[in-house]
């Protein structure tokens, strides 16, 4: 389940980042739809974020 959502939310990582390139190309970094964007992708950055510390907290040890 767990690797399901990191590549549900990996997937969704990267048609954002695609999304923002794109918008990027036809507008002003300040727009505010490139800025939505952004704020969403960092979102979804922090909850993946989140995700992996959870899964592989540094209190084992173990280098990932």
């Amino acid at each position: 389940m767990i690797l399901k959502n990191v590549l549900d939310l990996s997937r969704s990582i990267t048609e954002d980042c695609q999304d923002m390139h794109e918008l990027v190309q036809n507008k002003d970094i300040p727009d505010p739809a490139v800025i939505k964007i952004k704020q969403q992708l960092n979102r979804k950055m922090i909850m993946l974020q989140k995700i992996i510390s959870e899964a592989y907290p540094l209190s084992r040890g173990k280098a990932l």
